[in-house]
């Protein structure tokens, strides 16, 4: 069973990617947004690094939406893992 924070932190880096692509934003152009590296933001998006709730904020306005968008999991992908769930 995966853990709550492990579905949080695969939630918040699916969606920083999502986002970020969206705008047509590079990872560098996303960091320079932020004020951190290029490699911050490919671990945030690879789940090796789980984003501060103080950077929340910060990041929801760099991609243009807001921090509840980055927590939520979007009902299609939630659809599919139920799928992934009920055939296991």
């Amino acid at each position: 069973m995966i853990a709550v924070a492990d579905k949080m932190r695969d939630t918040i880096a699916a969606n920083i990617r999502r986002l970020r692509m969206a705008l047509g934003l590079s990872q560098s152009a996303l960091a320079e947004r932020m004020g951190c590296t290029q490699a911050r933001i490919a671990q945030l998006e690879s789940g090796a690094r789980s984003l501060p709730t103080d950077d929340l904020p910060g990041l929801a306005e760099a991609l243009s939406t807001t921090p509840a968008a980055l927590v939520t999991t979007s009902a299609k992908s939630e659809k599919k893992g139920r799928r992934a769930l009920a055939r296991s």
